[in-house]
């Protein structure tokens, strides 16, 4: 480091080698998007090809919809990812934003979009059962 003074004179710090380590990013592969029924409350997310050892993960809902809440920092299950979405959810389509993170060395994995397809339940249908006396 280096300083000048408004007299001019200038003084310099001893120099000193330092070591920086660049930890890589944790990773995981997810699964494709997700279908499920309206009134549904929980959907697996599936993932894959784990790297550099996620620990954690969070979870942002785009655009906010009624009733979904973020996840932040929460202990990363093996294999898969419990999502619960609101039984109001309308039938659509709603996207999440996924990161995973390494506790040791505090390293967060670009967001990982993903979606889940709510598919509206059909209509009940009616049924009318006609009896013949002949059988």
């Amino acid at each position: 480091v280096a300083t000048a003074w408004p007299s001019g004179c200038l003084a310099e710090s001893q120099r000193v080698k330092i070591a920086v380590v660049a930890n890589p990013l944790p990773t995981i592969t997810l699964s494709s998007s997700l279908d499920m029924c309206q009134g549904d409350v929980n959907s697996l997310l599936s993932y894959t090809n784990i790297a550099n050892d996620p620990t954690r993960y969070s979870i942002a809902w785009s655009g906010s919809p009624v009733g979904f809440v973020d996840v932040n920092d929460a202990p990363l299950p093996l294999n898969n990812i419990t999502l619960t979405i609101p039984a109001s959810a309308s039938a659509g389509t709603y996207t999440g934003i996924l990161r995973v993170k390494n506790i040791t060395t505090s390293c967060e994995s670009e967001g990982i979009a993903f979606s889940i397809i709510v598919h509206p339940k059909p209509n009940v249908p009616n049924l009318e059962i006609i009896t013949n006396s002949q059988y």
